[in-house]
């Protein structure tokens, strides 16, 4: 098992010897630096200990809640905001720094939507800590034999009225639940067995699963407690997907360094096979799981490859951006990493640059960085043609003109500097440009911040003798608005072959070659990592301005 999972259960351990289960609190709360708890960036971390019942009709929720949290900012606390979607229940009571706060009433909660304000019994100045307890119930709502629970107990809002939405950074928690008979449990933690808390330490959400009828099946993958729920029409997928977990959890700790939760399980979805979801930390989705035979091994194997890759680039590094491109991009990159590896080429990933192409051919605005009033407006799938589809084709875009390793030292750097923060495209241009040491504003204006699409063809190729040696030209002319390089493969009679770059401000472009044996073929973008319109369309005359306004 992993160093913070011990650290935070040994420390579980030793403080319920000392207390009752619903005062315990396993670990101190652990607090970002000043720099990055400052207002508009890192939120503060706080520790939720909760002890929660589920009825034995599993329709209601109850639980007692302390949270614990140091104030790293600079300024005084006067109030904290409580982000909760009551669902039918409601907040019983609420104490803090010791004594009892009125509990706002329902006419307040809902003008409010989600929030609930509170104001401190006194000023939590700079350096203090703070203990609230919280009594609250919520109904559940079955889907058949499942219920998954996630917002499920008041949690701080930490910029509530920003402007930036319901956010969260990461938080630690130690969770009890007592769940009826009849129901195989799932939650975003590890299971202490000897207290019976699940730990999470350094997590973006934690939510619960409930599977009435359903089996659990249980593997290690190193460190990581790997478990899968599952009806026993599922049995035989149940297997795969457990087995293709562990591959692919040893598969992320060899390529990148580390995995980042010490637990993972995969639960039942919808009723075909039709991809999944990370419902939260450590607990992803995978739909269709009774219909093994109506997909192929391949389906499984990669979807739970591509679940687990969000555990990375979603809650582990969190997106700042809306709509959220970059971590969709990022997680795609991690499976087809796995993919490759396992030798099962880019077809499954060549399909996310289709849609994207696909969309933009029919003529829709694929501009990525949408303003909010925009994106409401939008009368095309979005999600698949731009968030997915866009978004990956802009990730392996920029692996293709980085290269490889550079690109590798950029992962590693969001994944070391981004942890349980809001990673955006501006941030990670940045980082980019001072991993690479290069200036990546044209990259990113044109992929990012406009609707340029990208389209090249080889218009000429040149082969003469000079000297017992073969000297190849071959002309690449751009077709298309955006202008980036592009790989050239030349293949020669003896078998050879050698990949060069265009220069993207030479059009058209002459890429030349020397080799042993005359040219037999070449083409763009032998691995297939480029988005490349082949037939680009005549520009509108409203594009043409705006391609010349600029964005």
């Amino acid at each position: 098992m992993g160093k913070t999972y011990w650290f935070v259960c040994t420390l579980l351990l030793a403080l319920l010897g000392a207390a009752s289960p619903a005062e315990a609190h396993p670990v101190q709360p652990r607090a970002a630096s000043d720099e990055q708890s400052e207002a508009g960036r890192t939120p503060l971390r706080a520790l939720y200990t909760i002890d929660c019942k589920i009825d034995s009709s599993a329709s209601t929720l109850t639980g007692r809640e302390t949270i614990r949290f140091v104030n790293t900012t600079s300024s005084v606390i006067l109030d904290l905001v409580l982000d909760w979607y009551p669902a039918g229940g409601g907040i019983k009571a609420i104490e803090a720094q010791g004594r009892a706060i009125p509990v706002p009433d329902e006419a307040a909660r809902s003008s409010a939507g989600s929030q609930t304000r509170i104001s401190l019994p006194r000023p939590l100045k700079s350096g203090e800590s703070v203990e609230l307890k919280i009594e609250f119930e919520r109904r559940l709502r079955k889907r058949g034999s499942q219920i998954k629970i996630s917002g499920w107990f008041p949690r701080i809002l930490w910029d509530a009225g920003a402007g930036t939405g319901r956010r969260h950074g990461h938080d630690d928690f130690a969770v009890k639940v007592v769940s009826p008979r009849g129901y195989a449990l799932a939650a975003s933690g590890r299971l202490d067995r000897k207290s019976g808390y699940y730990c999470a330490e350094n997590v973006r959400s934690f939510a619960l699963f409930l599977g009435k009828g359903h089996l659990a099946a249980e593997t290690e993958a190193g460190d990581v407690a790997v478990r899968c729920l599952f009806t026993p029409k599922g049995t035989n997928c149940a297997r795969l997907l457990l087995d293709t977990a562990k591959d692919v959890i040893e598969f992320y700790r060899e390529r990148f360094g580390f995995y980042p939760y010490p637990s993972l399980t995969i639960v039942p979805g919808g009723a075909r096979p039709m991809g999944g979801y990370p419902m939260a930390t450590s607990i992803v989705v995978i739909h269709g799981q009774e219909k093994k035979a109506d997909a192929s091994d391949l389906h499984w194997k990669w979807i739970t490859a591509h679940e687990i890759g969000h555990q990375y680039f979603g809650e582990y590094v969190l997106e700042k951006d809306f709509p959220g491109w970059l971590w969709i991009g990022l997680g795609i990159y991690a499976d087809r990493e796995y993919a490759l590896a396992k030798g099962w080429g880019m077809r499954r990933h060549s399909r996310f640059i289709e849609t994207y192409l696909k969309g933009h051919q029919e003529g829709h605005d694929t501009t990525v960085a949408v303003s909010s009033e925009a994106y409401g407006k939008i009368d095309f799938d979005f999600n698949n043609v731009v968030i997915h589809g866009k978004g990956y084709a802009i990730i392996s875009a920029l692996n293709c003109v980085l290269g490889r390793k550079t690109f590798d030292r950029i992962v590693g750097r969001c994944l070391a500097e981004y942890v349980g923060r809001r990673l955006g495209a501006r941030e990670f241009q940045q980082i980019c440009e001072k991993v690479s040491g290069q200036d990546l504003g044209w990259f990113f204006d044109q992929w990012v911040r406009s609707n340029r699409f990208l389209s090249y063809e080889i218009t000429s190729r040149k082969c003469r003798e000079e000297k017992g040696r073969y000297v190849t030209e071959i002309t690449v002319t751009c077709r298309g608005t955006l202008k980036m390089p592009v790989p050239v493969e030349a293949v020669f009679t003896d078998g050879t072959r050698e990949v060069r770059f265009t220069d993207r401000l030479s059009d058209p472009c002459v890429v030349a070659f020397e080799s042993d044996a005359p040219l037999e073929k070449a083409r763009l973008d032998p691995r297939q990592e480029l988005a490349l319109v082949k037939e680009p369309p005549p520009a509108a005359p409203e594009e043409e301005q705006r391609e010349s306004n600029g964005r």
